[in-house]
């Protein structure tokens, strides 16, 4: 009864943030543009989402990160809800609403459906 219990208690419990790509830090991109982006990937994907519920990050001087053995412009982190970007890429709009796209379809890789069909010419 005990053990179940305490295993109940710790499901009540937020898991630890997932770590940041090594030397990403908080960045808040123009608030004006940010909602205008999101409006748009929310118009071609058919998806809604809460844009405040994002933090976005930025690796410094950077055109690549790594990320689980990859070199990358930028990732979604969906636990965390965090976009992080390379600094080369952070300020492009194609590059962060390709982002935004995947904090709003929520499914792993890039479907060609929404990348591709819906999306393909307002994200990369």
């Amino acid at each position: 009864m005990l053990l179940m219990a305490v295993s109940i208690a710790m499901l009540g419990c937020e898991l630890p943030t997932q770590p940041l790509p090594i030397g990403a830090v908080p960045y808040a991109p123009n608030p004006e543009s940010v909602a205008i982006w999101w409006r748009q990937v929310e118009e071609c994907s058919g998806m809604r989402g809460d844009l405040s519920k994002i933090n976005f990050y930025i690796v410094p001087d950077a055109t690549t990160f790594q990320w689980e053995s990859r070199a990358v412009i930028g990732l979604w982190m969906e636990r965390d809800r965090r976009i992080v970007l390379a600094a080369d890429f952070a300020f492009r709009e194609r590059n962060v609403r390709h982002e935004m796209l995947h904090a709003l379809i929520r499914l792993p890789g890039h479907p060609r459906e929404f990348f591709l069909q819906r999306c393909g010419g307002i994200v990369d």
